[in-house]
């Protein structure tokens, strides 16, 4: 169900401070803590003892303490004591999952081997603290993770369910749209010329007139998209705008997180150059994407619960990116098929 040898956005990393912190990742249940570094650990969350969930034990130094019998385990997930004795069973361990801080998150390796060299961190499309500013929001859904994936590749959506915020008529009715394959990638590329503008856009850019607009989507299994949006005044060149001319210019990385196969962590990052926007315009800018993401959330929860196999699904022009996405996954996943889980 799941493509597993990837590294997986996690977590925020102001969400987790001194205490260790549970979370679920794939169907399995994860404890993350800090070392007196402030480096992250990753283990699986149970004792060995009688499985009590460690997330609800303490940090010890650089150990993680059980809270129900006091057994503490390493970096590493070997239990290096327990209180009411002197022994350590040898095989008093549990998994260790590498984990990866970048990017204000925190990223776990979720391979079926621990080689997590094979496959690199997907790789931003900016380099970390070279002058730019971060914005990230998180929401926890009900709904297949594959439900969202479909939702990023066809913006087409923008103009009816997010017409107060960010949508217009024209960004499905006048758009030119291009879909890409390149190994595991997919790009959707969308062009919109001579529109109004949206109302956040208006928000941020105070300009009324006709504007060119884009969309650029990149999905990267397992599921991360580097969306790029913009508009300029119309006329004026469009994606290769400059100064006054160029009104808005996002780049935005979502990651699509399956927690089970009926829940989702949705990780939101985007960056401005410092100072670049006023603190009230980068407020606008968060609350409006916040109430977008919800409104997706909303909708896509309802089709979750309303879902009927049994009911026939038609395809459109514009679902060619999402379906071309689907199968990467299904030949990705197949493909680790053979390999099987370490002990």
């Amino acid at each position: 169900m799941f493509l597993r040898n990837r590294w997986y956005a996690a977590a925020q990393s102001e969400s987790l401070g001194t205490k260790p912190m549970g979370l679920q990742l794939l169907n399995e249940q994860i404890v993350i803590f800090r070392k007196e570094d402030g480096s992250v650990v990753a283990l699986e969350d149970r004792c060995v003892h009688r499985q009590a969930p460690l997330s609800r034990g303490e940090v010890v130094g650089d150990l993680l303490q059980c809270a129900y019998h006091g057994l503490c385990f390493d970096s590493s997930g070997i239990c290096v004591r327990v209180p009411s004795q002197k022994h350590i069973p040898p095989d008093a361990r549990v998994r260790h999952y590498p984990a990866i801080e970048r990017h204000g998150l925190i990223f776990i390796w979720m391979g079926l081997t621990e080689e997590q060299d094979t496959e690199p961190l997907f790789k931003f499309p900016w380099d970390e603290g070279d002058d730019w500013h971060e914005t990230h929001i998180h929401l926890h859904t009900h709904f297949s993770y594959l439900l969202l994936i479909d939702n990023l590749l066809d913006l087409s959506h923008l103009a009816y369910l997010h017409k107060s915020t960010i949508g217009i008529d024209a960004v499905a009715d006048e758009a030119r749209q291009k879909t890409e394959r390149t190994g595991e990638r997919i790009r959707v590329s969308r062009w919109m010329e001579d529109i109004d503008q949206a109302p956040t856009h208006i928000e941020l850019s105070g300009y009324t007139g006709k504007v060119d607009r884009w969309q650029f989507i990149e999905f990267c299994p397992p599921g991360y998209f580097w969306i790029q949006t913009g508009s300029a005044i119309a006329g004026t060149g469009s994606a290769n705008a400059q100064g006054k001319d160029l009104l808005i210019k996002r780049n935005s990385v979502h990651m699509i997180v399956p927690e089970t196969d009926k829940t989702t962590n949705y990780f939101y990052t985007t960056v401005h150059k410092t100072g670049s926007l006023s603190e009230e315009r980068e407020q606008i800018f968060k609350d409006r994407m916040a109430h977008t993401f919800q409104e997706d959330v909303e909708l896509l929860e309802h089709l979750s619960r309303q879902s009927r196999p049994e009911s026939p699904m038609i395809d459109l022009a514009a679902d060619a990116g999402a379906l071309q996405a689907r199968r990467i996954l299904d030949e990705v996943i197949s493909a680790q098929a053979n390999h099987q889980r370490p002990d």
